[in-house]
C-alpha cells in the first residue's frame, strides 16, 4: 500500500502546476542631451563688387579685398565656434560671352580691415569670443579681360557661403 500511496503522489506532483514567475515588461532610461547653437547669419545679404569701365586687354582689373572698393560682409553666430567659408571662381556673361572672376577674400574676427588675412576656400576659422560669435570678411578680386574681348556690359552672381 505504501508503494501504491507513493505512485499516487508521484503521479499528482506530475499534474501540479508550476507557477514560473517572468517578467511581462521591463524598462531602461535614456539620458537625452542637445547643445542648441546660435544660427549663421551673414549680411549683407548680397551685394556689388563694381569693377567699373575696363579695357580690354589692357590687363587684369584688380579690386584689392583689403582696398576701399572691397565688399564687406560680416558673419554673427555661436561663440568661439569654428566656420568654413566655401568659394570659386566665378563667370560673369554678356549675352554669351564670358569672363573669369577670381575673388580675393580676407578675414578677421576684428572688424579692421588692414589686419586682416586672406582666406582660403574650406578653410576652418573661428568666430570671436564675444556673443554672438562674429567673423569679418571683405571680398576683391580680378577679371580676366584679354585683348578681344567683345564690349558690353558682364553681370553674373557670384557666391560666398559660411556654415559651421
Amino acid at each position: 500500500m505504501r508503494k501504491s500511496l507513493m505512485i499516487l503522489v508521484a503521479a499528482a506532483l506530475v499534474f501540479v502546476p508550476v507557477v514560473v514567475s517572468a517578467q511581462s515588461s521591463a524598462s531602461s532610461n535614456v539620458t537625452v542631451t542637445a547643445t542648441v547653437q546660435r544660427g549663421l547669419t551673414m549680411s549683407p545679404a548680397s551685394a556689388t563688387l563694381d569693377f567699373g569701365t575696363v579695357v580690354a586687354g589692357a590687363g587684369a582689373p584688380t579690386i584689392a579685398a583689403n582696398g576701399a572698393s572691397a565688399v564687406p560682409f560680416s558673419v554673427q553666430g555661436h561663440t568661439s565656434h569654428a566656420i568654413h567659408f566655401t568659394f570659386a571662381n566665378g563667370t560673369i556673361t554678356h549675352g554669351t560671352d564670358n569672363l573669369t572672376f577670381t575673388p580675393a577674400v580676407i578675414g578677421g574676427a576684428t572688424n579692421n580691415q588692414a589686419s586682416a588675412t586672406a582666406i582660403t576656400s574650406g578653410a576652418g576659422l573661428t568666430l570671436s569670443a564675444a556673443d554672438p560669435g562674429v567673423y569679418y570678411a571683405w571680398v576683391g578680386g580680378s577679371l580676366n579681360v584679354v585683348a578681344g574681348t567683345p564690349p558690353g556690359v558682364y553681370s553674373g552672381v557670384w557666391q560666398l557661403t559660411v556654415a559651421y
